[in-house]
């Protein structure tokens, strides 16, 4: 957050309201200007049981082409499959997602935290045009698990963000698929050097 604050300088252009997608290119953009486009991951082997280090050129990332565009109201309406419910859908913003990551890390320890039911009740705008929240907050907690895997790859597909998949060869040939992690070594390529 800190980077991001300090490397924006639009006024009216609010962290907590972008979208993720928004963050990674952002944070893509600072890095390669900042330590250039490659970048060393390192991954497993699984015929010669050893790590590997790969190369990539995170120029060579693409953006995730969307085929479906929100309403004038930036939301998303789909039939759930198994209810039949027609509900509206939107996209957290990195603020939303941010503020339900820190309830959920005040949730008991010995207790499984709920982050999928709360994002679902953040998500879900409508359901059959009904926009009571507390209804909606209700009809989560009763919700098939088919209809909720549904939402989540209906979100995950319409969602504008990097592919951060990258195809790399391991030492015994094979063509494996690693992801770039916005991680330590991210910002830090040269850490522990």
């Amino acid at each position: 957050n800190q980077l991001l604050k300090s490397k924006i300088y639009e006024p009216d252009l609010k962290i907590d309201e972008m979208l993720g997608g928004d963050i990674e290119a952002i944070l893509l953009f600072l890095r390669n200007t900042a330590f250039g486009t490659k970048y060393v991951l390192s991954s497993y082997d699984l015929k010669t049981n050893q790590r590997f280090d790969a190369e990539v050129d995170l120029s060579e990332l693409n953006i995730k082409r969307v085929d479906l565009t929100p309403d004038q109201d930036g939301l998303f309406e789909t039939t759930l499959p198994i209810s039949k419910d027609v509900v509206k859908l939107k996209l957290l913003t990195y603020g939303e997602e941010n503020m339900i990551d820190k309830e959920m890390d005040e949730y008991p320890k010995s207790m499984i935290a709920p982050i999928i039911t709360r994002k679902l009740e953040a998500q879900i705008i409508s359901i059959n045009g009904n926009l009571d929240r507390e209804s909606i907050v209700k009809y989560v907690q009763q919700m098939p698990i088919a209809d909720s895997k549904f939402i989540r790859k209906f979100l995950k597909e319409v969602e504008p963000r990097l592919d951060l998949t990258k195809q790399v060869r391991t030492p015994s040939g094979e063509m494996i698929d690693i992801t770039v992690n916005f991680g330590v070594d991210f910002f830090r390529p040269f850490f522990g050097v």
